[in-house]
């Protein structure tokens, strides 16, 4: 069921590339026939056609660098890979006699920066590549 959905999900995106660009240059060029406004036109397709290139531009990343395969990583694992003390800022409340948050302060209190890395490989060809990031963790 997860392939059919996965493969429903990618016909349901490059279908709707091709509807908004049909639809624009349709617009395009039946209203510079017949209204005669160049502008008008230009001002509806503008933001479509951004639109539409941050999608490609997406579906650029989401694909295996090797096999070309649009949305076929699976998550392997992740691992820590560093610890480091450092100091956090948290926002902690004020609060008055009658326990009412009356205000916010900044304070540093120690805590550790945890390093992961996170392994990716692709269900069609094996290609693995990985991600890091970090997470600061409080002390409290």
């Amino acid at each position: 069921m997860g392939y059919f959905i996965k493969k429903l999900s990618i016909a349901i995106v490059i279908g709707a590339i091709w509807l908004i660009f049909f639809a624009e240059f349709a617009t395009f060029f039946v209203g510079s026939f017949f209204v005669g406004s160049f502008s008008g036109i230009m001002s509806e397709f503008l933001p479509v056609g951004i639109m539409t290139i941050i999608m490609l531009i997406y579906l650029w990343t989401v694909r295996c660098k090797k096999c070309g395969k649009l949305f076929s990583y699976r998550n392997v694992g992740t691992k820590q890979v560093n610890s480091e003390d450092i100091l956090v800022k948290v926002e902690l409340n004020d609060y008055n006699t009658s326990h009412n948050v009356r205000g916010t302060h900044e304070q540093y209190i120690a805590g550790t920066r945890d390093t992961y890395r996170t392994c990716y490989r692709c269900k069609n060809c094996g290609h693995e590549f990985y991600k890091k990031f970090s997470k600061d963790n409080a002390k409290v």
